[in-house]
């Protein structure tokens, strides 16, 4: 990439122009890639603030640690 990163004032997530941007640590990555079902690697490393706020927000994390035990439990129940 030519451009460097930092240069960029647009959401990596929801492409509004912003001032300032939050740069997503690995943990975060991880779960949106879990909860996105794609690579870390296709995912921005920066975002904007409400964006960043979102998908920090610990009920969406804990939705994610439920839907990731669903499948367990629901074959617990068949046998």
């Amino acid at each position: 990439m030519s451009i460097q990163e930092e240069n960029f004032k647009i959401c990596g997530l929801c492409s509004q122009l912003v001032d300032e941007s939050v740069v997503n640590n690995e943990t975060l990555r991880s779960f949106l890639g879990e909860l996105l079902n794609v690579t870390e690697d296709s995912l921005p490393t920066k975002t904007c603030l409400e964006c960043y706020k979102v998908c920090s927000d610990s009920d969406l994390q804990n939705i994610l640690r439920f839907l990731q035990a669903l499948p367990l439990a629901i074959q617990d129940l068949k046998n």
